[in-house]
């Protein structure tokens, strides 16, 4: 299993949501992961194609957006703030702390010269550690989020399919209704490891590197752990200055409070949902019935099946629910 799946799987325990492998917007087409983004993930990273709580022609939309397109209605844009995650270390149920402490120097951010060792129990695990606080923002109408994506989900895949030309599948387009946000982040994902492998990482009393590459922290392991820091620079230096001027997300290696990192997104997805109906027996002279093979899945944009053999249906789930459990379910589209 790649990294950034076994990543997202493990985190899911802590029902934050879908924690992102790749937190950092630099080099997307938006600044920051809000409500009502409308998009999906690809190695890790989240890809926005529009928002449906802004107007059609708002710069947050400047990819377009759908046809017949509407926004949410105002009253259901309200949003409110949970209690902020605070700094240090959040892991999967395998990974234990072994050594060392990672605290805070203050009310915000992690103190300098911390340090703190990881190791995991099992072949698969993965840590988050954030120097300062994560702000949670979540939807309060979640009702309408949810019927509004009942409602729109086909033209959402349209758009991105036949207008962007992404390759997404039915239960790869989300609808954003939470997002924790902050400003850096340290993450180790243990992959098939060694039972015991560990991990350490260390917050610098000065960033470590130079130039364009300062970072606040950074990993040691005793065997190949990935393990990443950031955020840090996605582009060259001249492909950063284009950004600026065109508009984009440039990212910013160098140690700041801009709370644009998203570790975890919360939300909805579509999938379509399985179940085999046994054929009626004839007869005992004819129990080879129960043996026939299935027809094949529905075609694309088929919205339900019903036969002697299968029944199908299309259901919303939340981001909670583990995409591998979602595809227990799912014919591939």
């Amino acid at each position: 299993m790649a990294e950034y799946d076994v990543y997202s799987e493990q985190l899911f325990s802590l029902r934050n949501g879908h924690a992102l492998y790749e937190p950092d917007p630099a080099g997307q087409d938006y600044d920051k992961v809000r409500i009502g983004d409308v998009g999906y993930v690809h190695y890790g990273v989240f890809h926005r194609l529009f928002n449906i709580c802004y107007d059609a022609h708002d710069p947050i939309n400047k990819l377009g957006v759908p046809e017949y397109f509407e926004p949410i209605h105002p009253d259901d844009r309200k949003e409110y703030n949970r209690t902020p995650l605070p700094p240090g270390v959040m892991s999967s149920s395998s990974v234990r702390r072994i050594g060392g402490k990672i605290g805070a120097s203050g009310p915000t951010a992690v103190e300098a010269g911390a340090n703190i060792s990881l190791a995991c129990s099992r072949k698969q695990g993965a840590a988050l550690l954030i120097k300062n606080h994560a702000y949670r923002f979540d939807a309060r109408s979640l009702r309408a989020f949810a019927q509004c994506m009942k409602d729109n989900y086909s033209t959402w895949r349209a758009f991105a399919k036949d207008v962007h030309n992404r390759d997404v599948a039915l239960h790869d387009i989300v609808l954003v209704t939470g997002c924790d946000l902050t400003a850096e982040w340290a993450m180790a994902t243990f992959n098939e490891s060694e039972r015991g492998a560990s991990v350490s990482f260390e917050v610098g009393q000065a960033p470590f590197g130079s130039g364009d590459f300062k970072l606040w922290g950074e990993w040691t392991s005793n065997v190949h752990v990935p393990h990443r820091c950031g955020p840090i620079p996605t582009l060259p230096p001249a492909s950063r200055e284009s950004l600026l001027i065109t508009g984009g997300s440039p990212s910013s290696g160098q140690a700041k409070d801009n709370y644009n990192q998203c570790i975890f997104i919360r939300g909805y997805r579509i999938y379509r949902r399985f179940w085999r109906v046994p054929k009626k027996i004839k007869g005992a002279a004819e129990p080879k019935d129960l043996e026939k093979e299935p027809p094949p899945p529905p075609s694309d944009g088929q919205a339900s099946v019903n036969s002697e053999y299968e029944q199908a249906e299309l259901e919303l789930a939340e981001l909670s629910l583990p995409l591998k459990q979602v595809r227990d379910f799912i014919f591939s589209l």
